[in-house]
């Protein structure tokens, strides 16, 4: 590997260092700034696309109940068996294990099948949770 190679690497995984603002960054904002008026402006077309049931009509609700499982596990891992968290996230990791907890018993009750707009709102804190899994935080330093 040459030295621009190299010194390019070191560079883009310096942390500290955010990306910079590109066309796709604003094609992506554009976009979900589009769907948020649209939402407030046809608010029953984004429900009946929310309401869309993946999976099948009968086991959808018990889809829904691994899907919580499985993040309430991860999010237990998150908080008990990494350390060095900013302290906003080890007070929020404990709200969101209550709320999957809470909307588990209720789904246990209701057979709730799992809908589109919730499985994006759950694949969303399966991702934050594999992201502090996969790239845990530097250990604090010592100061001096």
């Amino acid at each position: 590997m040459g030295r621009e190679r190299v010194s390019r690497f070191v560079r883009t995984h310096t942390p500290f260092q955010p990306p910079k603002f590109t066309i796709w960054h604003f094609v992506g904002l554009l976009i979900l700034v589009g769907l948020l008026v649209f939402t407030q402006r046809a608010p029953g077309v984004m429900a009946d696309v929310s309401s869309l049931v993946i999976g099948s009509e009968k086991s959808s609700w018990q889809l829904a109940i691994y899907v919580r499982i499985t993040i309430i596990v991860l999010a237990l891992y998150v908080l008990f068996g990494i350390r060095g968290q900013h302290w906003m996230v080890t007070i929020g990791i404990p709200c969101g294990i209550l709320g999957f907890e809470l909307r588990l018993g209720e789904n246990r009750i209701t057979h709730d099948p799992l809908t589109l707009g919730f499985f994006l709102v759950q694949l969303m804190c399966f991702f934050f949770l594999a992201r502090l899994i996969t790239r845990q935080p530097d250990p604090p330093k010592r100061r001096i």
